[in-house]
């Protein structure tokens, strides 16, 4: 019975909140140029939430497996798919900037990977 307000670790709370979160592309010349990520939730819990250091860490580390493994939605497949000659290369997405948002499109962190 009080497993039931058992609270998640950070991990595992970082874990499922980039699993959640919807990641959208910026396009610039027909190339991704970003990423937002926006979090579902009170935006000022959400921010207390991301004090903890090991929670980003995972929540990180899950969007850029997310990435990696293209589990966001590009609007270029759906338009042009039979236009697109070559897919998205990993190089063309692994050190554009990543922005995360609130719900309300409050900004709470930012970062860019090194290549």
């Amino acid at each position: 019975m009080f497993n039931l307000f058992k609270k998640e670790k950070p991990k595992e709370e970082g874990s499922n909140l980039a699993k959640e979160a919807k990641i959208e592309i910026v396009l610039e010349k027909g190339h991704i140029s970003g990423f937002l990520i926006f979090i579902e939730g009170n935006p000022s819990s959400i921010s207390d939430k991301l004090k903890n250091n090991s929670l980003v860490k995972t929540f990180v580390s899950t969007i850029e497996d997310r990435i990696k493994n293209k589990d966001y939605e590009d609007p270029r497949n759906a338009l042009f798919d039979d236009l697109i000659l070559e897919d998205i290369k990993e190089d063309d997405v692994s050190n554009v900037m990543r922005a995360v948002f609130s719900t309300n499109n409050q900004p709470l962190f930012k970062w860019q990977p090194d290549k």
